[in-house]
């Protein structure tokens, strides 16, 4: 049945793993293993939960992958019927990270790209964006965002947006990660999104342009999801995370009590008082100008100590996460469930501007995921696999298998712009009935 003519909305519910290679390798499992940017789209608490590598005050993160225009001829929204052939199609994933002490804040952006007749280019664009914060010493961490929908229409010649859609909702996070036990647990839950065209005129011309019946709505509906990760070996899955600025702050405690000390020493000397009660008063200031040339210089050469005293700290943090064992094996589990979509087509039903009725019910699927690194510091391999849920009714469980990992290249500073950081590259498969898609990753080792 063509959509021409009726209202409809689209299920913007993406049922293969789409996004970095170790999110996919791990068959998507990462509600658990929420940290960087990779892991957003799965946990908001990913935003402040730290990697082990994860030493310094501030940091960043970032993650580019893509997936080229390999889905042809594949069923891809599992609705059983393969054969919709997408020319051009491209999925790009790009997101960045700042981590500031226990906060943490950033934003993922997902974007699907579809060449549709010669002239037009549908985006589906898919974003993460918020904040997270840790507690207990990075033992329990929370996430807040929001995400949003946006699907816009554009001549390709035109190099334009005809009509957008744009909406968003808020999510939540949270995981609980015990420093030096072997285990995490995740859960995120998320409100549903309805983007609504900004200019309902602009959706009729471009429908009339373009040949293209254009929906009410773009949903993506609500989603709860749990998961649990438990890691063999004698690598820690998790530490204690210590804050610089609390081990600069002990310092200086340190320091600045040893001066109040000598202070309080030379004002006795002075007056003579020998059990005169240790207090904080201005009243207890030696007078005597000799005291306070030696103590000045005493204390330039004690901050001075201090700032040679937090680097030293700082280089056995970094040692002490060098000498970690590289030896593991880490296992991955989720489980997740996604709302209803009322009167609405999936997406590939959309572009091929039949209706077909998606998300007619709750759908729950199911992920796990392992991995481990092979050769020590310089291959990882990843194995997967997830039931995903078909949105169609009368369409059952499809099983995927992903298999994938990285290798370790070689340290660069990208033309002296930024220290070192060892280059990896990644490659990770996902199989399945009536589909197969690969995808491609750059980024640091650790």
């Amino acid at each position: 049945m063509s959509l021409s003519g009726a209202e409809f909305n689209i299920d913007a519910v993406t049922g293969p793993v789409l996004g970095s290679h170790p999110v996919l390798g791990m068959g998507g499992a990462y509600t658990a293993l929420a940290a960087g940017t990779d892991s957003v789209a799965l946990n908001p608490a990913a935003f402040a939960s730290r990697h082990l590598w994860g030493l310094e005050w501030f940091e960043w993160d970032w993650s580019f992958d893509f997936i080229p225009g390999t889905l042809h001829n594949t069923d891809f929204d599992n609705n059983g019927q393969p054969g919709f052939t997408y020319s051009d199609f491209v999925f790009l994933t790009f997101g960045l990270g700042l981590y500031f002490g226990d906060l943490g804040l950033g934003g993922l952006f997902r974007q699907q790209t579809y060449r549709i007749g010669a002239d037009t280019d549908l985006n589906l664009v898919l974003g993460n964006f918020g904040i997270g914060h840790g507690f207990l010493d990075g033992d329990l961490v929370l996430g807040l965002g929001i995400r949003s929908a946006q699907l816009f229409v554009s001549r390709a010649s035109m190099r334009q947006s005809l009509v957008d859609f744009i909406g968003v909702a808020p999510e939540a996070g949270v995981v609980y990660r015990p420093a030096w036990a072997p285990f995490r647990i995740g859960v995120a839950a998320r409100a549903p999104v309805i983007s609504e065209p900004l200019d309902r005129a602009a959706a009729e011309r471009t429908s009339i342009t373009t040949g293209l019946t254009l929906p009410a709505e773009v949903r993506l509906p609500w989603e709860v999801q749990a998961g649990f990760a438990w890691q063999f070996g004698s690598r820690p899955l998790n530490r204690k995370w210590v804050n610089p600025h609390d081990v600069e702050a002990e310092l200086k405690r340190e320091m600045h009590a040893r001066w109040k000390a000598r202070q309080r020493d030379a004002w006795r000397e002075e007056q003579g008082v020998a059990n005169e009660p240790t207090t904080d008063s201005q009243t207890h200031r030696p007078t005597n100008p000799a005291f306070w040339k030696a103590e000045r210089m005493r204390r330039k050469r004690e901050e001075r100590d201090v700032e040679v005293e937090e680097i030293r700290l700082a280089g056995e943090r970094m040692r002490a996460y060098e000498r970690l064992s590289r030896s593991y094996l880490l296992l991955s589990a989720d489980v997740f469930v996604t709302g209803p979509t009322d009167n609405a087509v999936g997406f590939e039903s959309f572009l091929q501007q039949q209706r077909q009725s998606s998300g007619q019910r709750i759908s729950v699927g199911v992920r796990a995921g392992a991995t481990t690194e092979p050769i020590a510091n310089r291959v990882k391999t990843r194995l997967g696999g997830y039931l995903e849920p078909s949105r169609f009714s009368g369409v059952g469980y499809r099983a995927h298998l992903t298999v994938g990992g990285e290798v370790r290249l070689f340290r660069w500073d990208v033309f002296g712009l930024f220290d070192p950081f060892d280059w990896r590259v990644g490659l990770t498969f996902d199989f399945a009935e009536r589909y197969l898609n690969w995808a491609f990753g750059v980024g640091t080792w650790h």
